[in-house]
Order: structure tokens, then C-alpha cells, then sequence
């Protein structure tokens, strides 16, 4: 009995009890953090950050990384600003700006699959090149964007949830839905756990690659339009850091750099994490000057306890 106990305990992923071990000590030092109003407020600055950190996830099952997924949603916003400025249909702008994104994915992609660029220099190179043509393109300043269809996006609340929330839910949903019963999503999966297997089915490797950076790019271009219609503009640092943040939840929700471990059903549970310390130190009164530090010290030591705990599971069903 002892032994089953032991085992429900150990199966529940660890990020879990940093969550709740957040929720009681905001309850006693952040007032108003339980309120309605606050909570929802905390799946609305989710939102981008889970559809980020579902295209991390993504590239990182292949063993690689992309370090220009937070430029990436700044360009995505900076692009639908843009166009929108320059009178295009809003639609059409949101629609250019998610494809701005997806194009900056494919580039990453055909650097790594095509010209064997290490990831870390492909996508950092990357992030690079976009943040100068950002800055460049709009001379440093945000570009203002005022419209009822983006109000809609960042206020709008169909069937009482707030749309920013609901195209994350739905957004994850899909990946999940594509991961799991797709040719895609097995295809990723065997990159990072048996690349040479999958090429012996005859699958092609370069252009499943090149799919999993251009839909990461994608992606990204999706958390930079939440963003943007949040800020009601388009700005290339509005992203600036995120990369970390979503690198930091696919990795605390258990997928590995290793071997094609994990998958994007417990990323939302990394997303979570990092969206409750950041708005709980914010209900506190916190001074920003000391909350990056405590959010990477929060973030790493989640990162270490949660490899910890996997390593012991680990060797405690290998005996």
C-alpha cells in the first residue's frame, strides 16, 4: 500500500507542488492575489507566453533550440503594425504579421537543416538580423495601432473567456491534436529520439525540420499578435527575454534536450508557473529591481528540483 501511495506522490510532476507552494505563499503576502479579476488577469499574460513556449517545446524535442523565438513575436508586432498603418484591412495585417513570423522560422530552419548551422548560432544570428531591421523600420518607437477587431482580440470575451486565453487554449489543442495522431508530430519527435530510424522509413529529416522551425516561427507570430493587441502596438523588444521564459516552461514542464523526451501537455503547466510568480510578485508590491532576480532564482532552482525528482523516479524504477 505503502509503495502505491509512494508511486501517485512521485508520478505527480513537481512543477505541481511549486505551483501550489506559490499559491499558499501568496496568500499570505499578496493580497488580492485569489480575487477573480486578478486570476483572469493571470491567464490573459499567459496566453502569448504558452503559444511561445509551444513552438519552443517543439524545436526543442529535435534537439535543437530557437533563441530568436522572443524577437521573433516583437517582429511579428512590429510587422502587423506596419501594415495596419499603412491601411491594410486589419485582418490582412494580423494575418502578414504571423506570416512575417513564419518566415523568420523557416530561415531557422533551412540554416539547421540545410547549411548544418549549430541551432544556438542559427536562430541567435537570427535575432540578431530582425532586431536591427525592427529598429531600423520603425526608427526605435512603437508604432501605434488602434482598432475594434484588435480591441475584440485583447478584450473580447465569446462564450465568457477572454479571446487572448482562448486562442491559447485552442492554439495548444491543435499543436497537441497534431502532435499526437499526425505524420508531423511523429516526425519531431523521432528527430530528437531516432533521426537515423526515421530516415530509414523514408521520411525526409530536412523537411521535417525545416515544418518544426517554420511552425515555431508561426507560432511565435500568434504570441506576438496577443501581444501587440494588449499593447495596441507594434514594438521589436516587446518580446525582448521571452525566449528565456519559454525555454524555462517547456523545459520545467519535462521535455528534455535529449533524445525527444517529453511534449507540450505539461509545458502549460511551466507557463503557469512562470505567469503565477510574475503577476504574485507584482500583487506584492515588489519593486521590478528585484523581481528579475528572484524570477530566475525561482525559475532555475524549479529547473533543478524538477531534474532532480525525474533522475531519482528514474532510478528508483530502474532498480
Amino acid at each position: 500500500m505503502k509503495n502505491r501511495v509512494h508511486f501517485r506522490v512521485a508520478s505527480i510532476p513537481p512543477v505541481i507542488w511549486i505551483i501550489l507552494a506559490l499559491f499558499i505563499l501568496y496568500s499570505f503576502f499578496a493580497p488580492g492575489f485569489f480575487s477573480a479579476s486578478n486570476l483572469w488577469n493571470i491567464g490573459v499574460q499567459a496566453a502569448p507566453l504558452l503559444v511561445l513556449a509551444i513552438g519552443a517545446t517543439l524545436v526543442i524535442l529535435t534537439e535543437g533550440i530557437d533563441l530568436s523565438c522572443g524577437i521573433v513575436l516583437g517582429f511579428a508586432g512590429v510587422g502587423f503594425a506596419l501594415l495596419a498603418q499603412r491601411g491594410f484591412p486589419i485582418w490582412l495585417a494580423i494575418l502578414g504579421g504571423i506570416l512575417l513570423a513564419g518566415v523568420c522560422g523557416l530561415v531557422n530552419g533551412v540554416m539547421v537543416a540545410c547549411l548544418h548551422l549549430p541551432p544556438f548560432i542559427a536562430t541567435l544570428g537570427m535575432a540578431s538580423v530582425i532586431t536591427g531591421a525592427g529598429l531600423v523600420s520603425t526608427e526605435g518607437m512603437s508604432i501605434a495601432v488602434r482598432d475594434e477587431v484588435l480591441e475584440f482580440v485583447s478584450n473580447g470575451a465569446p462564450l465568457g473567456i477572454k479571446m487572448p486565453i482562448l486562442i491559447a487554449l485552442v492554439t495548444f489543442g491543435v499543436v497537441l491534436f497534431l502532435m499526437r495522431f499526425t505524420a508531423f508530430g511523429r516526425n519531431i519527435y523521432a528527430l530528437g529520439g531516432n533521426a537515423e530510424a526515421l530516415r530509414l522509413s523514408g521520411a525526409n529529416l530536412t523537411a521535417a525540420l525545416i515544418a518544426t522551425y517554420a511552425v515555431a516561427g508561426l507560432l511565435a507570430g500568434i504570441a506576438g499578435i496577443l501581444v501587440a493587441s494588449r499593447t495596441a502596438s507594434g514594438h521589436i523588444t516587446a518580446g525582448l527575454g521571452w525566449d528565456f521564459d519559454a525555454i524555462a516552461a517547456t523545459i520545467i514542464g519535462g521535455t528534455s534536450f535529449e533524445e525527444g523526451k517529453g511534449g507540450v501537455a505539461y509545458t502549460i503547466l511551466g507557463v503557469i508557473l512562470i505567469a503565477v510568480l510574475r503577476n504574485g510578485l507584482n500583487v506584492a508590491g515588489v519593486p521590478n529591481m528585484y523581481q528579475f532576480a528572484l524570477i530566475g532564482t525561482v525559475v532555475l532552482g524549479a529547473i533543478i528540483f524538477d531534474i532532480l525528482i525525474r533522475r531519482l523516479s528514474g532510478a528508483e524504477e530502474s532498480r
